[in-house]
């Protein structure tokens, strides 16, 4: 689904990165309409291995990519899955395949209403609410989520993520989140 890699950049990383990577890099002879049919379930298959930040990381290029289907569905799949990552559907044009002016202004609706949910909880220093967001109730999950929100549009939720973080975590920035599983 993905076409062929070379993985000589990759090979030396962690097997779960190498598979990721795989996973939501289209390489050479790809079908882009293939490869964005499978986008967004590709990615939920690759969260739990390389965590939300990972696999934002690794979405964020698609959104730039030369065809017009595998960045609508790179956009698609950022707005719907990851809080606060729904800026590009402003940049979409009209008649995007799939996309009708309606399912934009709802998608942009449920963003606004998430975010508004998440600077809340971020600013009681509520985390029991997070989990309400599909956020992994262990620390490595909540510190992954944290990471993550970090890339925020609203830089004032990325600055209360970021706060959060260092405050639970200090030494996240140096070592990495705890462990998922």
């Amino acid at each position: 689904m993905s076409g062929t890699h070379d993985l000589s950049t990759v090979s030396s990383r962690p097997l779960n990165d190498q598979i990721t990577y795989l996973m939501l890099t289209p390489g050479n002879n790809v079908s882009p309409d293939d490869f964005a049919e499978s986008l967004t379930k590709q990615a939920l298959d690759v969260e739990p291995l390389i965590g939300q930040a990972g696999t934002l990381e690794l979405l964020k290029p698609l959104l730039t990519n030369p065809s017009e289907r595998i960045r609508a569905s790179a956009c698609l799949t950022v707005a719907q899955v990851f809080t606060g990552q729904s800026k590009c559907l402003a940049d979409l044009p009209s008649g995007t395949v799939g996309l009708s002016p309606q399912r934009v202004q709802r998608l942009k609706a449920e963003n606004q209403r998430r975010d508004a949910l998440l600077r809340e909880s971020l600013e009681k220093g509520n985390m029991q609410d997070l989990t309400l967001n599909g956020v992994s109730n262990n620390a490595g999950g909540l510190c992954d989520y944290l990471r993550a929100l970090t890339e925020h549009q609203d830089p004032e939720i990325a600055k209360l993520a970021s706060g959060v973080l260092e405050k639970r975590f200090p030494d996240s920035a140096r070592s990495g989140c705890p462990a998922m599983f």
